[in-house]
């Protein structure tokens, strides 16, 4: 079993990144960043991530939001959760 924990950043605020987001922060990978078109949500989203009940126990780090792709660049992982539509767009 690999125990590595990935540092991962998600684009997206809706539902597909709200559920993820939980999960993987519930089996303790680092989630560094969220972005948003709607910058409200993706602080509502970083703020769910960062109560001590959503986390691992082991948790060492807190979610931030950005508007800055380069950033994105820190993460080992980024996970383009939006519409179909919207893919082009954000890649």
């Amino acid at each position: 079993m690999n125990n590595k924990k990935y540092k991962i950043s998600i684009v997206g605020t809706g539902n597909l990144a709200y559920r993820l987001s939980l999960a993987l922060n519930g089996v303790g990978m680092e989630l560094l960043y969220i972005m948003g078109r709607d910058r409200d949500e993706a602080s509502k989203l970083a703020y769910i991530l960062n109560k001590p009940e959503n986390g691992s126990p082991e948790r060492k780090y807190i979610t931030q939001t950005t508007s800055d792709p380069v950033k994105l660049f820190e993460s080992n992982i980024i996970i383009l959760a939006v519409s179909d539509n919207s893919i082009e767009e954000v890649s």
